[in-house]
């Protein structure tokens, strides 16, 4: 969907709900592979989803174009959601691998003669994921999982461009440092 398209919607949305099903069905499978990649539950994630649209509808007359897709603001309402949720639990729960990638592979129902090398990948990736801060966890997964751009990100976090280029930086070096130090030796 591109932005005009999307900005369209948006303004039937803010009148009706059957336009608003369309935003729903194009960022459903996303926000949910966000939000189970940063929990590794697949029921708090679903649970999270839905409250994340409950609001979204809630406050879509609201809503504010500054420039940048509908996405980022499901998102912004995602992370404090996942935030609030972190708060509450206070822990942090250990990835099923198993779990993890048949839940990815059904959210996008992927059928693809390298699915092994995928889901191997996959479990590298999260293996790696879980072993980073919680913020740069965040930040890659905003970053490289749900493909938002640097500007969407900072909006979401509440911090500058510049200093999210940071923390995106350290982000990436400590995944590659943890990544190269678990699987150089399997890699070789």
């Amino acid at each position: 969907m591109d932005i005009e398209q999307e900005q369209q919607l948006l303004r039937k949305a803010k009148k009706s709900l059957e336009a608003f099903g369309e935003l729903y069905n194009y960022y459903l499978p996303k926000i949910y592979a966000y939000v189970f990649n940063r929990l590794g539950d697949r029921h708090a994630a679903e649970d999270i989803t839905s409250i994340t649209f409950v609001k979204a509808i809630d406050n879509i007359k609201k809503y504010q174009d500054r420039g940048q897709r509908f996405g980022a603001w499901l998102y912004k309402i995602a992370h404090n959601l996942i935030i609030d949720f972190f708060k509450e639990h206070n822990t942090f729960k250990i990835y099923n691998y198993d779990e993890a990638i048949k839940s990815i592979d059904d959210i996008f129902a992927e059928e693809d003669s390298r699915l092994i090398e995928k889901e191997e990948n996959k479990r590298m990736v999260l293996e790696v994921m879980r072993l980073l801060p919680r913020t740069y966890q965040q930040i890659l997964s905003l970053k490289f999982f749900a493909e938002l751009e640097n500007e969407e990100i900072a909006e979401i976090l509440n911090c500058s461009k510049s200093t999210l280029a940071v923390k995106l930086h350290r982000s990436l070096n400590s995944f590659k440092q943890k990544f190269n130090k678990i699987f150089k030796q399997e890699l070789l």
